[in-house]
């Protein structure tokens, strides 16, 4: 898209007032050649999703979860990309990110324990979980007589932690570890907005995109949304400070979309949602 001329990008002081508001590691997913051709919007990455009301406390280990599913009561959602970015996540969890550059994207012995983990894993859950993505899986999740007590690696969806969204509220927490090893390597992905180069009002696209970006403006509307839950936010927060951005895969994730009062108008800016 930036080798056609598609995509305006973002530069000069806006710009760099839009990057001292939040994290920076979301803002790389979108750069390219030195260029910023969109920004983040909303930031995710995989967490552990559990029942409160079946469980007295989440998985905390690998080990755990292999327990809960061979009981049958864990699910995973392995529909591409997520099987791709559970080998991410695993992968880097075991101590060998992927590679940014380069003909070969991974470690082959790394690899290949967490493709053996997660087979492990894949034979012991339903085989619907092959055509499903976070969505679907919550959605059975979230039924009173679901058998789905544990999801352990799944990218989160606060609205699912909302009281009276779905009949079972869902909880969030860290993805669960190998031993005693600290959570690390969950795999970043997002949402990003960027501005079309072929528009009518691309000054009018840009102050949106600028506008919807803003860390502040989003703070301040899920505070007057009034139905954030902490766990999942906070959750977001502390996960950030471990993830690992995939090379080329980003995928989208709306986790809260807050209505604003007031926006620029006329704006012709576009979501930005790769591998979708």
């Amino acid at each position: 898209m930036t080798r056609e001329g598609c995509l305006r990008p973002f530069e000069g002081e806006a710009l760099a007032s839009s990057r001292t508001t939040r994290s920076a590691r979301p803002y790389a997913s979108y750069e390219w050649q030195s260029k910023q051709w969109a920004l983040p919007i909303d930031a995710a990455m995989q967490v552990l999703a559990w029942r409160r009301d079946r469980l007295a406390a989440a998985p905390r280990t690998w080990d755990e979860v292999m327990r809960l599913a061979r009981e049958g009561r864990v699910a995973l959602p392995l529909r591409p990309p997520h099987s791709l970015m559970c080998l991410y996540t695993l992968s880097a969890q075991l101590g060998a990110p992927s590679a940014v550059k380069g003909p070969n994207l991974f470690d082959a012995d790394i690899a290949m324990r967490a493709c053996e983990h997660l087979r492990e894993l894949a034979d012991h859950v339903d085989a619907a979980c092959f055509g499903q993505d976070p969505i679907a899986v919550y959605k059975r999740m979230a039924q009173p007589d679901a058998r789905i007590d544990c999801v352990p690696l799944v990218y989160g969806y606060v609205n699912y932690a909302w009281q009276d969204f779905r009949p079972v509220r869902i909880a969030f927490t860290d993805i669960p570890v190998f031993g005693d090893d600290a959570p690390s390597g969950s795999a970043l992905g997002g949402t990003g907005i960027a501005v079309s180069a072929r528009g009518a009002h691309q000054d009018e696209a840009l102050a949106f995109a600028l506008w919807v970006a803003d860390a502040g403006r989003a703070a301040r509307s899920f505070r007057a949304c009034g139905r954030v839950t902490g766990t999942c936010i906070g959750m977001g927060r502390r996960s950030l400070s471990f993830v690992w951005r995939p090379p080329s895969s980003r995928h989208s994730r709306c986790t809260h979309r807050p209505r604003a009062r007031k926006a620029p108008s006329r704006s012709t800016a576009v979501s930005t949602r790769a591998s979708k």
